[in-house]
């Protein structure tokens, strides 16, 4: 009965250790990207691992297009990351600023313009701050060690480019495959009709590449993918639980092996249980956790947030009660996920902006920005369940 319906089943102790001591691994495109958004040691700790499989790995052709294709747009989205925290930083306190002083105005006894002083001396700062913080960033443009590692790694394990009447094929079973919501890939298709259809079925471009190169090779395979889509995963209560079982059964079908399919920080976790490298630290296993879950959303809330919103839920009646948003706590998030290079000193700056506050209505408001910013450790410490996604151990399960 399993076979029929491997999908919903947890894969065998034997089925696990045969994939980790034997089998191949596979990265996908969003998986290799993400390198570029970790911390320094977080991503040594993750190339490291490569580096110890590095005779066991293999590329789809697709996946390496779909890298050097997107490589520097992700590389310059972090670089610009540094410059929106600052702009998220100075557009909200000055709109939270100039509310309280509308409210206020009033009340002669209150010297605003020096408050303003102070506030923008705190800009100047924090400017001054990320500017030299992001002296120390790696500067990828110059020097890509991130492509370096990846062509080391790889180079002999590229798999072969479709020929157009192979895409061609493709392209007519991914299109009917989608209609039907067969995953994978089909979840975000339409958003991807602009770039093209290699771009549109590129998740199903993968995933036949993976299948033609186990049918030759009958190697297990580990594939670990950063994509969260419902076309990539089964979800109960909105939280992903494991892999479509589609996926697995198709797999298993047109090829006799269990496929396992892991995210980033998964991998990593069991990696070091397995003892694949040695020390593999724990905060690089929530780092990357924290980066995948907030990677999607990061830049959409950037381009539409407004701080002051997340501070004020309320501002009608500003002169007796200042209400906030629970959403505050994900400014934090917002903040940070992109760039997690841009490390906690922030924090000790943001402090500082009490001293802008003479009176409990400001020094309320402020705080509660300063106090988003320490909130880093806290928001990385967390379960992965209470982030909003799923606990890796359950991972690949299904009925015991």
């Amino acid at each position: 009965m399993k076979n029929k319906f491997i999908g919903f089943y947890n894969p065998s102790k034997k089925q696990l250790d045969k994939s980790w001591n034997e089998g191949v691994f596979v990265f996908d495109t969003s998986c290799l990207l993400n390198l570029y958004r970790y911390s320094i040691s977080t991503k040594n700790d993750f190339t490291l691992v490569l580096e110890k499989i590095k005779d066991r790995v293999f590329l789809p052709h697709q996946v390496g297009h779909e890298f050097h294709i997107n490589r520097l747009h992700v590389i310059n989205e972090i670089n610009d990351s540094t410059n929106a925290i600052f702009k998220l930083y100075k557009d909200g306190v000055d709109k939270v600023f100039n509310q309280i002083t509308e409210s206020f105005k009033n009340h002669f006894y209150y010297n605003f313009k020096e408050l303003d002083k102070i506030k923008n001396g705190f800009f100047d700062q924090l400017d001054k701050e990320i500017k030299k913080q992001k002296t120390t960033h790696p500067n990828y443009l110059n020097k890509d060690d991130i492509l370096i590692t990846i062509e080391k790694i790889f180079e002999n394990n590229i798999g072969i480019e479709y020929n157009p009447s192979e895409l061609a094929a493709i392209y007519r079973e991914g299109k009917l495959r989608y209609e039907l919501s067969i995953p994978p890939g089909y979840k975000d298709a339409d958003s991807k009709k602009k770039r093209g259809d290699r771009h549109v079925y590129g998740d199903y471009i993968i995933w036949r590449q993976i299948i033609d190169f186990t049918k030759t090779q009958k190697k297990h395979i580990v594939l670990v993918t950063d994509d969260r889509k419902d076309d990539w995963w089964s979800k109960s209560n909105g939280d992903s639980t494991r892999p479509r079982e589609e996926l697995i059964s198709e797999f298993y079908n047109l090829t006799g092996i269990r496929i396992l399919i892991y995210n980033s920080d998964s991998f990593l976790k069991y990696a070091k249980e397995r003892k694949l490298a040695d020390k593999i630290k724990e905060k690089s296993v929530s780092e990357i956790a924290n980066i995948r879950i907030s990677e999607i959303n990061y830049l959409n809330q950037l381009k539409s947030f407004d701080i002051s919103k997340s501070i004020f839920n309320s501002t009608n009646n500003l002169n007796t009660q200042l209400q906030f948003n629970p959403y505050e706590k994900s400014i934090g998030e917002i903040l940070f996920s992109a760039n997690p290079l841009l490390e906690s000193r922030l924090s000790s700056i943001a402090s500082n902006l009490n001293s802008i506050a003479s009176n409990t209505f400001l020094n309320t408001g402020i705080n509660t920005i300063g106090n988003l910013m320490s909130e880093r450790q806290g928001i990385i410490g967390k379960s992965i369940n209470a982030n909003g996604s799923f606990n890796p151990d359950i991972e690949n399960k299904g009925i015991e």
